[in-house]
């Protein structure tokens, strides 16, 4: 394994249309002309000039009430911006003046560490109730609709990303790397709109991705769907395993196409024989992009990961592991389900859109060679990977998968019961 040591995140560092340190200083001036546009909307009825010499004082507060829908739309959805951006902007410069990981480890022992295991049933606990501090917080956000213009805004912007996205497959993009490059960084720029309006107004990033010569396989711990649209912009959107039915939504099959994935048929007998079949062709294919892969099969609760399939694994090859983590204290983003004490995705997008800020940070491992006896033994490999991602995520490690989510909302129901 390389000893290179993970680079030192230098504030805002989500390198999505530059290099990360360019970027975290670009952003901070463009968000404050963005926030006195708004301001201007906001005041401007206020002030207005023409109004103000047909007033006989120069106070238009009485001419308030004569003014049409669309002056007081305005008043509102740029008061809504100015309060948007400012939370953009203090989040930005707490980034800059004072960086660091909230959660990641940075240190370089996770390789040979052992993270502790745990009983199934701790990898389906959920840990942040929803408090009285959180309703006011939720009521707040509700009774002066800035949910809802932070949930329709970032819908739309993420329907215009797929749309980007599905342009930029539209050409090869080795043959055709200007037309990838252009709708590629339309499409980021696009994510840090729409991750901002749900309250990710950064990312900590640590480390650097691999090239796909050097890595076919990018692996990474899943807790949210957060992860995936951050790891798919940052690694300048690899392939993923996709099941062929969602070809049926929109934008897909050019996504899928863009990104060369692997579109899976659950209902084929030979549907696994054949997405191992495909990642052993990833692994052998030296010029095709990289492959992307969230070995748990299933979302975690950010305290103890799931027992990760050997899947990837199976070849042998080289894998980069990254590490996602969303600090929290009163709302952990993780999408373990209703059924066993935590959030269905409806609740996820609501209690994103009412926090004043949701903490992202990232580090990119150095690629890990597995040793000779991993290469033969996938479940030994995978269990290694398991490990040291855990250590880095600071959580326990567990033998838990998909299937013990039956059994684990069987027990919480009884729980319920005995309250």
């Amino acid at each position: 394994m390389s000893n290179e040591k993970p680079k030192r995140a230098f504030g805002v560092c989500m390198p999505y249309l530059t290099n990360g340190r360019l970027e975290g200083f670009l952003r901070i001036p463009i968000a404050m002309c963005m926030w006195y546009l708004f301001f201007r909307g906001a005041v401007a009825p206020f002030y207005n000039h023409a109004d103000a010499r047909r007033c006989p004082e120069g106070d238009c507060a009485a001419s308030a009430a004569s003014w049409g829908v669309l002056t007081w739309l305005r008043v509102y959805f740029s008061a809504n911006g100015v309060f948007l951006v400012t939370l953009f902007i203090v989040e930005n410069l707490r980034c800059l003046l004072f960086p660091g990981p909230i959660r990641l480890s940075l240190t370089d022992d996770y390789v040979s560490s052992n993270p502790p295991k745990v009983d199934k049933m701790e990898a389906f606990r959920y840990d942040t109730p929803f408090t009285t501090y959180e309703g006011i917080k939720v009521g707040f956000f509700v009774v002066t609709g800035i949910v809802f213009v932070r949930f329709f805004s970032a819908l739309a912007t993420i329907f215009l990303g797929l749309f980007c996205t599905s342009v930029a497959g539209r050409f090869d993009r080795y043959a055709h790397p200007w037309w990838f490059g252009f709708w590629s960084r339309m499409t980021k720029l696009l994510a840090i709109v729409s991750l901002s309006l749900l309250g990710i107004h950064s990312v900590q990033f640590y480390g650097k991705f691999a090239s796909r010569t050097e890595c076919k396989f990018l692996i990474c711990n899943h807790s949210c769907v957060t992860e995936l649209m951050l790891l798919y912009l940052m690694a300048d959107l690899p392939a993923f395993v996709s099941r062929r039915e969602n070809l049926q939504f929109a934008f897909i099959g050019s996504i899928v196409k863009c990104s060369e994935s692997i579109l899976v048929d659950r209902d084929a007998a030979t549907s696994r024989a054949q997405t191992q079949q495909a990642i052993f062709d990833f692994a052998r294919n030296v010029n095709g992009p990289q492959l992307m892969v969230f070995p748990e099969g299933t979302t975690c609760n950010q305290q103890t990961l799931f027992q990760f399939k050997k899947g990837v694994f199976a070849p042998g090859a080289p894998v980069q592991m990254v590490c996602f983590a969303f600090p929290y204290r009163h709302f952990n983003s993780a999408w373990t389900g209703r059924e066993v004490g935590g959030n269905s995705f409806s609740d996820i997008l609501l209690r994103l859109s009412c926090q004043f800020v949701n903490y992202a940070e990232a580090r990119a491992l150095p690629v890990y060679y597995p040793t000779a006896e991993e290469k033969q033994d996938p479940i030994l490999y995978a269990a290694h990977c398991q490990r040291m991602m855990a250590t880095v995520l600071h959580e326990n490690v567990s033998d838990a998968t998909y299937n013990d989510y039956k059994e684990a909302s069987k027990l919480y129901a009884e729980s319920k019961k005995r309250k």
